[in-house]
């Protein structure tokens, strides 16, 4: 019976880290570049380009870049000025002459 029951909460457990993270990431700033767009976005030091996706919309007559958190940072790290990542325009999709415009929020900041 213990067996069972440990089986149970192993296989709940594993239904919980299997359930889907994607949150629309407030991001701290953004610069676009020639050739790709940065983003700086929040950090507790194991933030890595991978842990994000994207959607580009089109938006009347503009493209509306997003950018979604996919795998939460769970580090303890004090970086407080975040981590920048980078998606080239290939990546994103977007070619030359297209206009757009980042549709995340800009966090609030405070002076240190």
């Amino acid at each position: 019976m213990k067996a069972l029951l440990s089986l149970f909460i192993l296989a709940i457990g594993m239904n919980v880290q299997a359930q889907s993270y994607d949150v629309k990431e407030s991001v701290m700033g953004y610069i676009p570049r020639p050739s790709e767009l940065f983003f700086q976005v929040r950090s507790g030091g194991c933030t890595s380009k991978e842990d994000f996706r994207f959607e580009v919309e089109n938006a009347g007559g503009m493209k509306k870049v997003t950018l979604y958190r996919i795998r939460p940072d769970e580090c303890y790290a004090f970086v407080p000025f975040g981590k920048v990542i980078s998606f080239s325009y290939q990546e994103l999709g977007l070619h030359s002459g297209d206009h757009f415009y980042v549709g995340n929020m800009i966090q609030t900041a405070r002076v240190m």
